[in-house]
């Protein structure tokens, strides 16, 4: 979505796929065209000192902190110790330099900015730079309708795509191009071409006409459980599977999170492996092994 909104700037330089890391953070910061009006660079969080690191590469101007969730929980004690690790970007910002922040996110929020550094906020609270005033599925599911407001600006569209998280990713990218110049009614324009990431609430489309929202890209609770009930609210006229994997890195909260997603799962319940029926069935849950 900030590539989107930002090619009214010029040519745009991006991370490829998921080089997240600290060869591909390299790759993409030697890739950048001499003519390049902006590079957007992901950087992965795992552990410790690993954003730290990547930031001190990347020397970012703008930094986003969309959110803290439970993931690589084995490599942490804790979400605020996986907050701090997400806010080493910070340490590597100067005055002048803008940090783009969730503000319904109490974690992200409790990270120290420096002197100096600007905080641009985004979410449903009334005083964020980029307020998220709707967010609504529509379209059977299909779609979300969203309504944003920057200063006396309002604008309302709707992405093509299923997902309700998608409505706070879109104010997280209206507030970046805000930073940059871009008008939200820019924006909207821009975001029209949008179309989901490979593998993240993607819409397939079998030759038999069954409909699949491809998530597979990865997991943990929160996403699942996002993932869980976009399939309950999508429209649909026979039967509803979701087919989940495991979510790994976990740590010490993994048995309560699996057995968390299986709540909300509905009448029957298959794994793919005897293993694991097997694992589940001796914690007391009766389930068939496929």
């Amino acid at each position: 979505m900030i590539v989107l909104a930002l090619q009214n700037l010029g040519l745009v330089h991006q991370t490829n796929g998921n080089q997240n890391n600290q060869i591909g953070v390299a790759f993409t910061l030697i890739g950048i065209p001499g003519n390049a009006q902006v590079a957007i660079v992901e950087m992965e969080m795992r552990r410790k000192g690993e954003i730290l690191k990547l930031a001190s590469m990347c020397k970012p101007s703008v930094g986003v902190i969309l959110n803290v969730e439970p993931v690589h929980l084995v490599n942490f004690g804790c979400l605020e110790e996986i907050a701090s690790a997400k806010g080493e970007i910070l340490r590597e910002m100067k005055p002048g330099d803008v940090c783009v922040m969730n503000a319904d996110d109490p974690l992200v929020m409790s990270l120290p900015v420096t002197l100096g550094v600007k905080k641009v906020l985004f979410g449903r609270r009334m005083e964020c730079d980029v307020h998220l005033v709707v967010a609504e599925s529509t379209y059977g599911g299909y779609g979300v309708r969203v309504v944003l407001e920057r200063n006396t600006e309002m604008v309302e569209f709707v992405i093509q795509s299923p997902g309700l998280h998608l409505a706070l990713n879109a104010c997280a990218a209206a507030a970046v191009s805000a930073v940059l110049g871009v008008s939200l009614r820019q924006f909207v324009k821009s975001l029209a071409r949008f179309t989901p990431v490979s593998m993240r609430s993607e819409l397939d489309i079998a030759k038999n006409g069954v409909r699949i929202i491809n998530d597979v890209y990865n997991a943990n609770p929160k996403s699942t459980k996002a993932a869980i009930s976009l399939l309950e609210s999508i429209e649909c006229r026979g039967k509803r599977v979701a087919i989940l994997g495991d979510m790994l890195e976990l740590g010490t909260s993994e048995v309560e999170a699996h057995e968390t997603v299986l709540s909300l799962c509905w009448e029957e319940v298959y794994f793919s492996s005897r293993e694991t029926e097997a694992k589940w069935n001796e914690k007391g849950y009766l389930l068939a092994g496929v």
